[in-house]
């Protein structure tokens, strides 16, 4: 009969003691965040974000105007339209007809000002409005970059319930990451022991210690059982 040897005997002691939480675990119940080819054409705006229209030589007229919650935004000369039931490329194509009626070739521009919100372990956490461009790494600088426990490779996005986890595997860029409007962006803290390695290294000896002290002589007991038989 093959006995185990000393050192095998005492680490597995010791990941028993432990428990299943001293080993990582990933989670597998949410797909990784991939990036999609272009996003801005088809952008919808969404209750809550805002809109920032822009008509040339018309500064009066040109504003940022809030979308309520019925999908609707408030404009100079057009009053309430609905803007949420089309991507922002329609709607601005919509939008320069529309003041065709008043101006002579209008010149139209909109840009979509996103809400995101940003919890977790950043400095500043809270809401933030940003525009198409404006993708992971910029909206979590805004919000004052990782705190010292913020782990950059584990970042939760909630969108319409559905949690997607993003900053995982080798080789991805948070540059890539899409951000929609609504999208809830949760920075994950640090496992202890990255925040901390000498204080989990020192428990870890100390575990080591006890385990030899009170479990290894139990072991031993029963292997010299074992033999003798």
């Amino acid at each position: 009969m093959t006995f185990p040897t000393r050192t095998a005997l005492l680490l597995f002691a010791t990941l028993t003691a432990l428990g299943p939480g001293a080993a990582a675990q990933q989670e597998t119940d949410s797909p990784e965040l991939r990036p999609g080819l272009d996003v801005a054409a088809s952008a919808k705006p969404r209750p809550g974000d805002r809109i920032a229209l822009k008509i040339w030589n018309e500064p009066e007229m040109s504003d940022t105007f809030n979308i309520s919650e019925r999908g609707e935004a408030i404009l100079p000369k057009l009053g309430a339209v609905h803007v949420t039931d089309q991507p922002l490329a329609a709607l601005q194509d919509s939008l320069r007809s529309a003041y065709a009626v008043y101006l002579r070739n209008p010149s139209v521009e909109i840009v979509v000002l996103r809400r995101i919100g940003v919890q977790g372990e950043v400095r500043n956490p809270g809401i933030y409005l940003a525009d198409l461009t404006v993708g992971l790494p910029e909206i979590i600088a805004r919000a004052g970059g990782y705190t010292e426990a913020g782990n950059p490779r584990n970042i939760i996005i909630v969108r319409d319930g559905q949690r997607i986890r993003y900053g995982v595997g080798e080789g991805t860029e948070l540059s890539v990451a899409e951000l929609q409007s609504g999208d809830q962006v949760f920075i994950r803290p640090r496992s202890a022991l990255a925040r901390n390695p000498m204080a989990w290294l020192g428990g870890a000896v100390g575990l080591l210690g006890a385990v030899r002290v009170t479990v290894w002589p139990m072991i031993e007991s029963l292997l010299g059982k074992d033999k003798g038989k």
